[in-house]
């Protein structure tokens, strides 16, 4: 049998088809979720979130009225809000707690202990005010993404403009006290800018 320039192109197509359907077949591994992978990434970084906003809570004494601070911030609410002065505390340089007090106009209260984790912008309640000036801590508390209300928008308030100003936690608590005095936050300058104002980190 002669073999023509046909025949042989004929063959090495074959060929090369028997080649490709092999390598297919010979890859049985499972096929690579990538939407799986993002999804672990994303629970390891909220478990490291757990364990920082969590790590080292230590509740303060309950608030006296001679140590609150009332917090501004404009808009429509339902409380006047105060904190803590003796309460506020930076953890790691990244988690700004201080007890919240909400009074309303009769004079009943709702106290908590909190935290804001400002990298994040959430903020997490670690105790309630309880009967008899106590604390009674919290039983499972989830964080809770801080957004911008209409209305009683105190936390907003505490994120941008006393705790976490600019997106970057206040460097300690003397800071997150003065911009709270003041009713406005300190701003924020970089190393590199050679000003004298504050320094968030």
């Amino acid at each position: 049998m002669r073999w023509t320039n046909a025949n042989r192109a004929w063959l090495t197509g074959v060929g090369l088809l028997l080649a490709a359907l092999a390598a297919a077949c010979g890859n049985t591994g499972p096929p690579v979720d990538h939407d799986v992978e993002k999804r672990e990434q994303f629970k390891g970084e909220k478990e490291v979130e757990r364990e920082l906003v969590d790590a080292n809570v230590v509740l303060p004494s309950y608030p006296i009225e001679d140590n609150l601070i009332q917090v501004q911030f404009s808009g429509p609410k339902s409380f006047t809000y105060f904190v803590d002065t003796q309460s506020i505390f930076v953890y790691e340089g990244e988690v700004v707690r201080y007890t919240l007090v909400a009074r309303s106009a009769s004079g009943s209260e709702n106290v908590s202990y909190e935290g804001i984790y400002c990298k994040a912008r959430t903020y997490k309640s670690y105790a309630f005010g309880a009967v008899e000036q106590t604390w009674a801590v919290a039983r499972n508390p989830n964080f809770t993404p801080i957004r911008d209300l209409d209305r009683n928008n105190i936390r907003f308030a505490m994120y941008r403009d006393y705790a976490c100003p600019y997106g970057k936690a206040q460097r300690d608590a003397e800071r997150v006290l003065a911009a709270l005095k003041g009713g406005m936050p300190l701003p924020c300058v970089s190393h590199d800018h050679g000003e004298h104002r504050h320094i968030c980190r």
